[in-house]
């Protein structure tokens, strides 16, 4: 097949089942908006954004920086002692139209990270309930897929039954056998659409239901 001799192990997987999904709507998107990364990821360099104009305002007051000093002055003993303290101020008077451009481009994007926020939110809501709905005609359409199964189950048994005992001839069993065959594959294709629907709500959600 052209693999090579790193090439990973496959399994088949095991018979398709299913789950419901347990939690109604709004508290799967409330566990959405506070789960998902990319969410977190906004809100996270909207705070850092809050911080650096918080550092950029500071830069309007002045520093003040207290120092003191010690020697001894003379030849003889004992020497004379000699202490200076003093205060140092300093205040940036002409970088404050520098602080002023940086603080002003500062709360432009952190005005535009919160929209991004606020977008991103209503894509999330809109993801969840998209996934969440169709997580439900999934299950709704296994519940018809069953009935429809169970149904031509009970029509195959009674075709043989039937044409053992001599009854019919095999036009109905080849007909009984066929639906059969036709229901349980819409069956499987009824679990394989609901797990995909599932993991569609967990990706939405952005954890494992």
């Amino acid at each position: 097949m052209g693999l090579s001799d790193r090439a990973p192990e496959y399994h088949l997987a095991g018979i398709l089942t299913y789950s419901s999904v347990t939690e109604t709507l709004q508290p799967l998107i409330a566990i959405a908006l506070r789960l998902r990364p990319d969410l977190k990821a906004l809100d996270d360099r909207a705070k850092a954004l809050g911080a650096q104009i918080v550092q950029y305002k500071s830069d309007y007051y002045p520093t003040v920086n207290a120092l003191g000093g010690y020697s001894a002055v003379g030849t003889g003993l004992p020497a004379a002692n000699n202490f200076n303290v003093g205060i140092a101020v300093t205040w940036p008077i002409f970088n404050s139209f520098l602080t002023t451009d940086q603080i002003a481009e500062a709360k432009a994007r952190q005005r535009a990270a919160q929209d991004a926020i606020e977008d991103l939110q209503q894509q999330i809501i809109l993801q969840v309930q998209t996934a969440f709905l169709d997580s439900q005609a999934s299950l709704q359409r296994i519940e018809r897929a069953q009935k429809a199964l169970a149904a031509s189950r009970a029509e195959l048994e009674l075709a043989e039954k039937r044409y053992e005992a001599g009854l019919t001839n095999i036009v109905e069993l080849e007909d009984a056998q066929r639906y059969y065959t036709y229901d349980d594959a819409e069956y499987a294709n009824s679990l394989y659409g609901f797990a995909v629907a599932k993991a569609a709500v967990e990706e939405a959600t952005g954890q494992s239901l």
